[in-house]
């Protein structure tokens, strides 16, 4: 799953199966910031909190019983692009 952001938006929301584990990267010359939240008790939740203009990298791991529902989040966007990735 990829998704390019160009502002403020949402991604594609991703699962993960209990046990599982995702790597995930965010990079590109932009403006803004990109966080991963995760879907928890009937709202999205800040999960990975992206730095201002900073890509990000890492890997989610998924130690529940059920399955985990993820998105990438861009938001105070003020110019470039940034690409957000599973790996």
């Amino acid at each position: 799953m990829k998704h390019t952001f160009n502002g403020d938006g949402i991604s594609g929301d991703f699962i993960l199966e209990p046990g599982a584990s995702v790597g995930y990267a965010v990079s590109g010359t932009f403006a803004g910031r990109i966080d991963i939240d995760e879907y928890r008790h009937n709202s999205w939740q800040v999960r990975e909190s992206g730095l201002v203009n900073q890509g990000l990298s890492g890997t989610l791991d998924n130690g529940g019983l059920n399955l985990a529902r993820y998105r990438f989040h861009a938001h105070d966007w003020h110019g470039g692009e940034a690409t957000a990735a599973l790996l």
